[in-house]
């Protein structure tokens, strides 16, 4: 299911193609369509299931017959979708970043996991299993979800991470101003919205540092770059992967070269300025800390250490995942039981409501950007490859539908503007069939014309598509904090 046959579905047997920013309404209709047919499974829910009333008053509200003409599927297709589902011996369902960047996306993730929940898909071989990785972290999840937020300037925010979309309103605050930033591994300028209210928003700190083992448009910027080390310049484990594995399994890999000139790890550039600081720092602790430490009492609950993995060259394979376990070991709820509709969603399940009206009052014709990501560029990382831009890889385009391009006179190869409330840029046309008609697309990570220190990234600028997203309050998935990055409006002409 995507606005666009991406290369990893050519084998799928089907594409349904949906419109950009509506998949919660099409998975709230496959639910309400298993339950008035089939029926949930009255096992799996009998058993583990809490609040399932809430789900059913939810996804009652989205017939396949009332979502169809928002969604772009029709309400058969829809219909025939949710029983092959739920009759299927065995069923899994995956979703990826494509629809978190949408405005709904924490409520989109939910229904997923109901889908596999109340068909009895969740926790048994072929259906969805739990990646625990070499270590089984679920107790994160112990804290009650509403308990997960807290009132700021910009309304009730998650805790944690802040959203990248005020970030240009929290430096440049008149009454709490911050003063410095300190940017890793990072590339805020080009990869989250509003790029003319960061750059002023950067201008205005009295310090802006970027770590980081590549330059970039944010380090243009910066009053210091600090090199950090590489990947071969470092011992590494594989921890960032955990509920990624398909077979769960840890790997320790040794620095294969000195560090090349004044490159130095994150961890030590931080304790360093620690200590510049006058504050407590690692590198002033007697015995030395030991870095490992962590990785050593994760293992040890798994009944290996540290020593065992550093001994071993190929890592240590935990075994395939085994099946059964999710709802006696895994589960963090109070009463054991899968929350079908947690009491912190109810705000988010009011503007689901709105949203959906304000889609189904959108004029047919409304065009909807999503952006691609490509090999040739990766985010914004080779945009100073001078191999990675040969030929008509020199630049960004705005790919766009046949139909849609002869309904406003336009051809492949034409210069057009695309714009809308936010901002515009302007871009080359090309022509895709791999896209449903009423969604344009541009390839993220360029925008370099203001670089100078990058010279093929400058030579070679294209065009920045996130200047057209939302910022601010309200330009993001109030459950998330994830900016809303894909289904925005656009309106596209001929460039004069």
């Amino acid at each position: 299911v995507n606005p666009r046959r991406i290369e990893s579905a050519r084998d799928a047997s089907e594409v349904v193609q949906i419109r950009p920013d509506t998949d919660l309404y099409l998975l709230a209709a496959l639910l309400c369509e298993i339950e008035r047919t089939s029926g949930f499974d009255e096992a799996a829910v009998r058993a583990h299931g809490a609040n399932l009333e809430g789900l059913r008053d939810f996804v009652r509200l989205y017939p396949p017959e009332r979502v169809a003409g928002v969604t772009g599927v029709p309400a058969e297709r829809i219909a025939d979708l949710a029983r092959e589902f739920a009759s299927a011996p065995s069923a899994s369902v995956h979703m990826s970043t494509g629809v978190n960047m949408g405005r709904q996306g924490t409520l989109a993730y939910w229904l997923v996991h109901m889908l596999a929940f109340v068909t009895g898909n969740l926790d048994r071989r072929g259906g969805n299993v739990l990646s625990v990785g070499f270590y089984p972290n679920a107790k994160a999840g112990r804290r009650r979800y509403e308990d997960g937020f807290d009132d700021s300037p910009h309304g009730r925010l998650r805790k944690g991470s802040l959203p990248g979309n005020l970030l240009a309103e929290y430096l440049g605050d008149p009454d709490e101003p911050v003063r410095a930033l300190v940017v890793t591994a990072g590339n805020p300028l080009l990869s989250i919205g509003g790029e003319q209210k960061l750059r002023e928003a950067f201008a205005s700190l009295e310090l802006l540092v970027v770590i980081d083992l590549y330059r970039n448009a944010t380090a243009e910027l910066a009053d210091f770059v600090l090199p950090s080390t590489d990947m071969f310049e470092r011992s590494d484990v594989n921890i960032t992967g955990l509920g990624l594995q398909h077979r769960p399994y840890i790997q320790f890999s040794e620095a294969m070269v000195e560090p090349q000139h004044e490159r130095r790890e994150e961890w030590w550039i931080f304790a360093r300025l620690c200590q510049e600081l006058g504050l407590k720092s690692w590198l002033d602790e007697r015995p030395a800390p030991d870095l490992w430490g962590r990785i050593d009492h994760m293992l040890r609950s798994r009944g290996r250490s540290f020593e065992e993995l550093r001994a071993a060259p190929h890592g240590i394979d935990f075994g395939p995942h085994q099946p059964g376990s999710f709802f006696e070991e895994h589960l963090q709820s109070a009463d054991g039981r899968v929350d079908c509709c947690p009491a912190g969603f109810a705000a988010a399940l009011e503007r689901a409501e709105q949203i959906f009206r304000e889609q189904h009052r959108e004029a047919p014709e409304r065009l909807k950007l999503i952006t691609k990501r490509d090999p040739y560029m990766h985010n914004s990382w080779y945009a100073n490859l001078s191999m990675m831009k040969r030929g008509e890889r020199d630049r960004n385009y705005l790919f766009m539908h046949a139909d849609d391009a002869a309904r406003r006179g336009l051809a492949a190869g034409d210069a057009v503007r695309v714009r809308n409330e936010n901002g515009a840029i302007s871009l080359e046309l090309k022509l895709a069939d791999d896209l449903r008609p009423g969604v344009v697309a541009i390839t993220h990570g360029w925008g370099n014309g203001s670089t100078p220190g990058m010279r093929v990234a400058q030579q070679t600028p294209g065009e920045n598509p996130n200047r057209l997203l939302p910022t601010g309050p309200e330009s993001f998935d109030p459950l998330s904090n994830q900016a809303h990055m894909t289904g925005v409006p656009v309106e596209v002409s001929a460039a004069t």
